[in-house]
């Protein structure tokens, strides 16, 4: 079900799996993301969050969307702040920064900016951007702490 192309089908399937630990599930994601990138849509980070392993981020990353439907970027972030905020690994930093750059949601930036803090992987770059950022939440967690090395 969770391969399956009815979308809402696949959606539930993957929210039932995500609940499970297991080397099936997470080469289940890999199997989704590889084979139908856009099931991204559908939840497929959600496999990752208690199936996570080093390097994983690489292939999250390359099917990131460049611009899309403001409501799937959101779900996508969403997810991605789930998984950043279960294992805080540098590595997702990258993905992190592709997420806070295209949301429109003040809210998930705000999520993003605390994980990518929390991570201390956090681009001055970034800092700087988010000095402007409309959010005043955002504007203060980044000019309330120091740069990180």
């Amino acid at each position: 079900m969770a391969e399956t192309d009815d979308e809402d089908l696949q959606e539930a399937a993957i929210v039932a799996l995500a609940n499970t630990q297991d080397k099936s599930v997470r080469d289940l994601g890999i199997r989704l993301l590889r084979e139908q990138p856009t099931s991204i849509y559908q939840g497929a980070i959600k496999l990752f969050i208690k199936n996570y392993e080093p390097g994983d981020y690489q292939l999250i990353e390359s099917v990131l969307p460049v611009l899309g439907d403001d409501w799937r970027l959101h779900s996508i972030g969403c997810d991605l702040i789930d998984l950043v905020e279960a294992h805080e690994d540098l590595e997702l930093a990258s993905c992190c920064l592709r997420v806070y750059e295209q949301t429109p949601c003040s809210l998930c930036r705000e999520k993003i900016v605390k994980a990518m803090l929390a991570t201390q992987k956090f681009p001055e770059t970034l800092r700087q951007e988010c000095r402007w950022d409309c959010s005043t939440d955002i504007r203060a967690l980044t000019t309330s702490r120091e740069p990180s090395s």
